[in-house]
Order: C-alpha cells, then sequence, then structure tokens
C-alpha cells in the first residue's frame, strides 16, 4: 500500500518524494523511520516534518531495525546505487 506525505526531496540526487511503501507492513511513515530513494539508492531517514535526510552510517545499528530490515535496505539500497552510477556514466546530464 502507497502512503502519501508532504512532498520533500531526496538530499543526493534532488529526486521529489511525496509517498512511502512498507518492507514488511503498509504502516505510515513516522520519524526516525528508514527509507530509501528508488533513483538513486540513498538511505534517508524521515525526520519529525516527514522531510528526509540522508542516513547516517551509524544510525543503521539503530535496535529498531531488525536484522532482516537492515540487510534488505543495504542490499536494495547498493543495486540501486550502482545502477544509478552506470546511468550518469553512460548519459551524464548536460
Amino acid at each position: 500500500m502507497i502512503s502519501r506525505h508532504a512532498l520533500t526531496s531526496c538530499p543526493t540526487c534532488a529526486r521529489p518524494i511525496d509517498a512511502a511503501t512498507g518492507m514488511l507492513t503498509d504502516a505510515r511513515p513516522e520519524p526516525g523511520d528508514f527509507s530509501m530513494c528508488v533513483t538513486c539508492g540513498e538511505i534517508l531517514r524521515y525526520q519529525e516534518d516527514l522531510t528526509v535526510r540522508k542516513c547516517e552510517p551509524l544510525e543503521l545499528n539503530d535496535p529498531g531495525l531488525g536484522n532482516a530490515e537492515r540487510t534488505v535496505l543495504t542490499q536494495i539500497s547498493r543495486r540501486v546505487r550502482e545502477r544509478w552510477q552506470r546511468q550518469l556514466r553512460e548519459d551524464p546530464p548536460q
């Protein structure tokens, strides 16, 4: 289920973000929740106002993030980031 929220953007690639989809549940995002940009693969974290910021590496040790979620998030992020970087090399922005 897609959950809509106020418009924010990825701090890495500037892609507009106004929705979220849960990995394991249909829960709406809450402050402190983790997310990932589907364009560049940046791991993000929701702030109090539901804007997103880049997640610091040590935050992935948050006890609220289970091992399965951490593994899935980092693996998917790495694949998306590799695809995005390959696209930038093959077709750089004008």
